[in-house]
């Protein structure tokens, strides 16, 4: 009697499967300044609440979605409120946690397979298609493929609806984020850095990041308070496993000595 074995599938179409990992983490974040961020007085005796469940909600669902602690959670909301240039305060951890387990979310579902495109307005937290999202008058935060290719739109008047390349978005993004946690970001601010970055990071936003954030932890931890490429080239490493040496962040040839494919399945190891 023959042994059983696993059967075993060899991946032929690499294209089509790169192109479907990117849009694992294609994520679109909508912004409605009308929403209520700071609730009314409750009318009741005693300390007023400073945030809204909206507002609690908001910042959990961008907890989850990106996998970050709470502190970092609070940073990163910072820094999508600046990019859509709403003046509004956040929560800090502590007021997260706690608020965390009385909250009563509400979050419908509905099955799809495009990008996912989060709705944020003042009726609450909802996943919705392209069609019903032309009916709101909302702050897009695009988190699909990075494309530094792409030409910057400014219709309709809008001064913030696609009013920035990718690469300016990314190198804002970082900023807010090297604010926040006082670190000086200016160094590494070139087109270079971002090129390998996005390489680096198979062009997905939320990989992206990652990087910058554990890079910046790892500058942090090290008691500097300026970031170098050598930040990013231990994050790459830990992530990958592979020798400093091939980095795209050290490498000068570091698009043809990295398959993407490859690396897709090394970033993607868990």
């Amino acid at each position: 009697m023959s042994s059983w074995h696993p059967t075993k599938y060899k991946t032929t179409n690499w294209s089509a499967y790169n192109d479907a990992l990117k849009q694992r983490g294609s994520l679109t974040v909508w912004l409605d300044p009308e929403m209520t961020w700071r609730p009314p007085p409750t009318g009741k005796r005693g300390r007023q609440p400073q945030f809204s469940d909206a507002a609690i909600q908001t910042c959990l669902t961008m907890k989850v979605l990106i996998g970050m602690p709470l502190r970092q959670t609070t940073g990163f909301v910072e820094s999508l409120l600046r990019l859509v240039g709403l003046c509004w305060a956040v929560p800090d951890f502590s007021t997260l946690c706690r608020r965390q387990r009385m909250l009563n979310v509400n979050l419908s579902y509905r099955g799809g397979t495009g990008a996912l495109n989060l709705l944020i307005d003042s009726t609450g937290i909802k996943s919705e298609g392209e069609e019903e999202q032309l009916y709101h008058l909302l702050r897009p935060v695009h988190f699909g493929t990075i494309d530094f290719d792409r030409v910057p739109e400014n219709e309709g008047g809008d001064e913030v609806c696609d009013a920035f390349s990718d690469m300016e978005i990314l190198n804002r993004l970082a900023f807010a984020l090297a604010d926040s946690v006082g670190i000086d970001f200016e160094p590494l601010s070139t087109e270079d850095f971002f090129e390998r970055l996005n390489f680096a990071s198979l062009s997905r936003w939320g990989l992206a990041i990652e990087f910058l954030i554990d890079a910046f932890v790892e500058c942090s931890l090290s008691g500097r308070t300026t970031i170098t490429i050598g930040d990013f080239v231990e994050t790459f490493a830990d992530r990958s496993e592979i020798p400093k040496a091939m980095s795209p962040f050290t490498a000068s040839d570091y698009e043809e000595i990295l398959d993407p494919a490859a690396l897709v399945k090394l970033l993607d190891k868990d």
